[in-house]
């Protein structure tokens, strides 16, 4: 499960960021007090305890970067972040490395921030920072580097004070992403209905008195959703899809551990799960470009009991 890094306060990431690096580097990890620019750069020196291996560690001065973002969908490389400009934030920090560095204080800079980097923006922007810097070792870590550590690592959270259901109901888009987009190949299996007689499941009327949705809204999913539910569990069934199946079952059981944690929240069950689908499409592209068999596979996950109350 993806954690939601751009919901945290500036101060929660930082933290975060502080806990991870003293699980890869060390119990040394010493934070700063936060500078002008709002970050928190974090220090340690001596010989890396797992990073990037165990064979080979990194050692040496190391100065730790926090840069946070609310943006959900923001890159490395975008311009504000990398780019040249004199206003970027690489810029900015720039100088500040180069002067660490003159001044014996930095030998390994790692830069955190909680955006996606692909393999291009990783090269280009590593490569500048050593360039103008004078830095030896640079590594950047964006949302996946992120997520590999806190999976590793789950007590970075707890030693941050940050407690995922103590927050807003959370998702990751991806695992439904995928799954939308391989229907969307096939959308004339979802054109019409198909009757199929062996949808396993509790009654619908006794699952929505259980779980507390309205009579309104089961009426709306019964009357726009309902008859392309056997068209849905069929493509799933397709031994051809068998990968997207997996991916079904992993979006369905983080959104019923989410579903459940956050469940006391709402009043109506009706408020989940437009909530759910409020969150899918504004953070990923391809589920706000394909809504009705986003809502699809959702009430579909909800029908079939894979989320809610059975």
């Amino acid at each position: 499960m993806r954690f939601d890094y751009h919901d945290l306060a500036d101060s929660q990431f930082e933290a975060l960021v502080i806990a991870l690096c003293g699980s890869i580097l060390g119990a040394g990890v010493a934070p700063f007090s936060s500078g002008k620019d709002g970050g928190r750069d974090g220090r340690f020196v001596g010989t890396a305890a797992a990073f990037p291996g165990a064979s080979d560690p990194h050692s040496g001065k190391f100065v730790i970067q926090a840069k946070h973002t609310e943006n959900p969908v923001a890159k490395f490389s975008d311009p504000d972040f990398s780019s040249t400009a004199e206003s970027s934030t690489v810029s900015e920090e720039i100088p500040r490395i180069k002067r660490l560095r003159e001044q014996g204080e930095l030998d390994i800079y790692y830069l955190f921030a909680n955006r996606r980097l692909a393999g291009g923006a990783d090269q280009t922007v590593r490569s500048r920072i050593i360039s103008e810097a004078g830095v030896t070792t640079v590594e950047l870590f964006g949302v996946e580097r992120l997520d590999l550590l806190l999976k590793k690592y789950p007590e970075a959270l707890q030693l941050a004070d940050i407690s995922p259901f103590l927050r807003p109901l959370l998702v990751t888009p991806d695992d439904l992403a995928e799954i939308i987009m391989k229907m969307a190949d096939r959308k004339e299996l979802f054109a019409t209905a198909v009757t199929v007689d062996d949808l396993i499941r509790t009654s619908f009327d006794e699952k929505n008195q259980k779980n507390g949705l309205s009579a309104e809204f089961a009426q709306a999913i019964t009357r726009n959703y309902l008859p392309l539910f056997a068209s849905v569990k069929r493509f799933l069934a397709l031994p051809a899809n068998a990968a997207i199946a997996e991916r079904y079952d992993e979006a369905a059981r983080e959104f019923q551990e989410q579903l459940l944690a956050h469940r006391a929240e709402y009043a109506e069950f009706d408020q989940v799960l437009v909530r759910l689908q409020h969150l899918l499409f504004t953070r990923d592209g391809d589920l706000s470009h394909n809504k009705r068999l986003t809502k699809l596979v959702v009430y579909y996950m909800y029908f079939n009991c894979d989320v809610g109350t059975s």
